[in-house]
């Protein structure tokens, strides 16, 4: 299964923020379109990083309680590993797995088109299980039958 088939799931674009916001307006767009972590995004759309609830929960144990003024580009994940759409979900989650990466942005010619979670992952993979197994069932039926 490739990546782009999970996209085709998951609601068009990808939630994106600029490094200058602040913590309070990156939790606050989370909270609004229901995601865990967003996109940054330099003026062109090209990607800079990732930030998620995990960041800023390390930064809130080390820096205190009062991140509200803290700018995004402080606390968002740089090395952050990529995707594209022709990219097999088996090498993406190979890839999430050595990074520790819970997000994944999807990229087209340097700009990102979507995201993917740990979660998605995990679903097409149970989802491919599941029909690999019902496949088998058959396959079963069909023999003992004939038999």
């Amino acid at each position: 299964m490739l990546i782009s088939q999970i996209l085709r799931t998951k609601r068009p674009g990808v939630v994106v923020i600029t490094p200058d916001a602040s913590i309070r307006s990156a939790i606050a767009l989370m909270v609004r379109q229901h995601v865990g972590s967003l996109v940054v995004v330099d003026e062109d759309q090209r990607l800079l990083g990732v930030v998620s609830e995990r960041e800023i929960i390390h930064t809130l144990d080390v820096e205190g309680t009062d991140l509200s003024a803290t700018a995004v580009r402080s606390v968002m994940r740089t090395d952050v590993p990529v995707a594209t759409q022709e990219d097999t979900v088996r090498s993406v989650m190979e890839t999430m797995t050595a990074a520790r990466a819970r997000h994944v942005p999807v990229i087209a010619y340097g700009c990102p088109i979507g995201i993917v979670s740990i979660g998605d992952i995990v679903k097409s993979r149970l989802d491919e299980t599941i029909q690999e197994n019902t496949v088998l069932k058959d396959i079963a039926r069909v023999h003992w039958l004939s038999s």
